[in-house]
């Protein structure tokens, strides 16, 4: 596929081009995927002229046009929009470094370590600002060159396949890979992400959000609901990404989607109420989520539903292990994988839905306080 190499001067490129730059979450890992040490790197190898590997853009007014001549209509309506918010590229790899260039200049992050100027000579400096840097030092960086490299006519796949291409050797974890495919199901996932960010980097490490956890169990939730029977393993979750892909929109279930936002709007409802119950326990708190969503209770408290789900379950999981150990010195061809505590030991495992429907359960019976008073006279009759 035809692409073209542009050299510019880190200044222009900041003042002129930077802005114009679209980012589509199907191709660039999540925000915060670079620790300090990593910018600080990058930093002083932009400084030393050394940033030799190239952004990779694709020339959004060129994709259109091939959109239009090869009639995808799919990639028309969404480069169109991109044209009239004038967006002059799409990223496909570079976001971070652009990021961290746009910050460091505009001194919204300070630098450690060694900093250069075009003449090779060095200072060694310790949370320095650029504005605190000397003139000749900023001067010299602000003309270090940026060269981005142009896709022009292809489509939005190839655009994937270029993401996929140029991650292989850092590759890529297992759903960032998944997202790179134009699927409805990534839309959703990452719409979601976007809708509830506040309560997801609570639930989930920065590490986790980098490597798109939040997403993969959106879309394994999202894969229950269609089928609870699913295994929901690596190979059903790529088959579910890949199975309407470029395909265009609604071709998903309607029905899970619409779920999974409730289960989301509950999950922000805990986290409004008592952010500190929520830790990174977030199959426990979808699945279980799930279960008064397909209920006729509501929850009524909001600040103790997940401290005392979460200790219930850890009962639970208690009287599992004595039973199991008391019934197999009866009948030794028991099937561990029964039991509870096994169902809750393999997370996302086939017995997902029994493991949570006892749980959800015990939990009306022994907390009816968790509640609202109407939703239980309501399951009552």
């Amino acid at each position: 596929m035809p692409y073209e190499n542009l050299t510019y001067k880190l200044s222009y490129f900041l003042e002129s081009l930077n802005d114009c730059i679209a980012t589509d979450s199907h191709y660039e890992r999540p925000e915060n995927c670079w620790c300090k040490k990593q910018i600080n790197n990058f930093i002083s190898t932009q400084s030393r002229g050394d940033a030799a590997s190239p952004l990779v853009v694709a020339d959004v007014r060129s994709l259109l046009y091939y959109a239009e001549k090869v009639g995808n209509n799919e990639d028309e309506n969404y480069y169109s929009k991109l044209d009239n918010n004038r967006y002059r590229y799409v990223s496909i790899d570079g976001k971070h470094r652009r990021t961290t260039l746009s910050n460091f200049v505009n001194n919204r992050i300070s630098f450690t370590g060694r900093f250069y100027n075009d003449r090779g000579d060095f200072i060694d400096v310790k949370n320095k600002f650029f504005k605190d840097l000397p003139d000749s030092y900023r001067r010299s960086f602000e003309t270090t060159m940026v060269t981005l490299t142009s896709f022009v006519n292809c489509t939005r796949d190839d655009c994937g396949t270029h993401a996929r291409n140029i991650n292989s050797g850092t590759p890529f974890s297992s759903h960032q890979l998944r997202n790179t495919y134009t699927t409805e199901i990534s839309d959703i996932t990452c719409g979601f992400h976007e809708e509830f960010t506040d309560m997801f980097d609570c639930l989930y490490s920065t590490k986790q959000i980098s490597e798109m956890k939040p997403e993969e169990s959106m879309s394994k939730l999202h894969l229950h609901i269609v089928n609870n029977n699913s295994t929901l393993s690596k190979k059903e979750l790529d088959n579910y990404y890949l199975l309407h892909e470029g395909a265009g929109s609604n071709l998903y279930s309607r029905e899970a989607t619409n779920k999974l936002r409730k289960v989301l709007i509950e999950a922000n409802n805990i986290f409004n109420y008592n952010k500190n119950s929520l830790k990174i326990q977030d199959q426990l708190l979808l699945m279980l989520l799930l279960e008064v969503v397909e209920s006729d209770f509501e929850i009524g408290d909001y600040d103790n539903f997940l401290i005392k789900a979460k200790a219930l379950d850890k009962e639970m999981i208690k009287e599992s292990k004595v039973n199991f150990g008391k019934d197999s010195e009866r009948d030794p061809l028991l099937v561990e994988a029964d039991y509870y505590h096994e169902q809750a030991r393999n997370n996302w495992g086939p017995g997902r839905t029994p493991r949570f429907s006892a749980l959800f359960l015990r939990l009306t019976q022994e907390h009816p306080e968790l509640f609202n008073q109407e939703s239980l006279a309501q399951a009552a009759k």
